[in-house]
């Protein structure tokens, strides 16, 4: 769990970090081990991980040497990992201040890379044409908040009996999640309108809600995105205490402490199934 200092960075409870990881001579599989468990571990050596050690544990070969030599161009001595949208991304850290982050493709997208390149096949690049049928079931698929990573593709090929190209598949995803943060941030101001300003619905397209949007939605999204909702309701009129006040107080842990902002209660999550 991540705690601010005075100084305003990231410090890391100890009570959640394992310990650094050692090498050790070995015949075979992982050559670190914990020294004071004697439990072997997936780390780079010298790192703490602090979440997902799981997730390291299931790199492949080539994403384990990109982790490894981020790490050893950082220098740093802690790390996390979590799935964010169907992506794996990683933070790098040292002494609890943030050095680094990147992520890596769903694993079916790696699978897919290392099969081509194994049988030196060349996907196409031809861009994504959105027709009115592929923009509506990219609306659909943004809209099922149940449908992530290769699902998500897998849904709008079906819809419209087309495959797609690794960058086309891309590009689809990146305009899924784009309809996501756009449907997230009128839903937010929808509700700040009736809030802070007693706004009636009556001659009004009301956006409805699933119990639980709010915390699913923002649950998928990384910093950068929710910097971007943030900023973008500013950008409509909202003053910034109003936004720290009725949402940022809400966000899941991990982004509270990156906005410095105490735990308030948030929008209720109430909305109709």
């Amino acid at each position: 769990m991540l705690k601010i200092d005075k100084a305003g960075f990231p410090r890391i409870s100890e009570d959640k970090i394992n310990f650094a990881s050692v090498k050790v001579p070995t015949e075979s599989g992982n050559p670190f081990h914990n020294p004071f468990t004697g439990e072997f571990t997936f780390a780079p050596p010298g790192v703490k991980i602090f979440e997902g050690e799981d997730l390291f544990r299931d790199l492949s070969t080539s994403s384990r040497k990109v982790v490894f030599d981020r790490v050893a161009l950082t220098q740093a001595n802690q790390a996390s990992a979590r799935i964010i949208n169907g992506n794996l991304h990683i933070v790098l850290l040292r002494d609890g201040r943030r050095l680094d982050s990147f992520g890596f493709p769903p694993k079916e997208i790696q699978k897919e890379d290392a099969e081509a390149r194994e049988n030196n096949v060349q996907f196409p690049d031809s861009k994504l044409q959105i027709t009115g049928e592929i923009r509506d079931a990219i609306m659909a698929a943004a809209r099922d908040l149940d449908l992530v990573g290769g699902a998500l593709i897998a849904f709008i090929e079906e819809q419209v009996g087309t495959k797609f190209s690794r960058e086309q598949k891309k590009e689809l995803l990146r305009l899924i999640n784009e309809q996501r943060i756009n449907d997230l941030i009128d839903y937010l101001h929808q509700n700040l309108r009736k809030q802070e300003l007693n706004e009636k619905d009556q001659g009004k397209i009301r956006i409805l809600t699933p119990r639980g949007y709010i915390r699913r939605t923002f649950a998928r999204l990384d910093e950068i995105q929710v910097q971007e909702v943030l900023t973008r309701l500013q950008a409509r009129g909202w003053l910034e205490s109003v936004i720290q006040e009725r949402v940022v107080a809400g966000l899941p842990q991990r982004f509270k402490n990156r906005f410095h902002v105490e735990a308030k209660e948030l929008i209720p999550d109430t909305e109709e199934e």
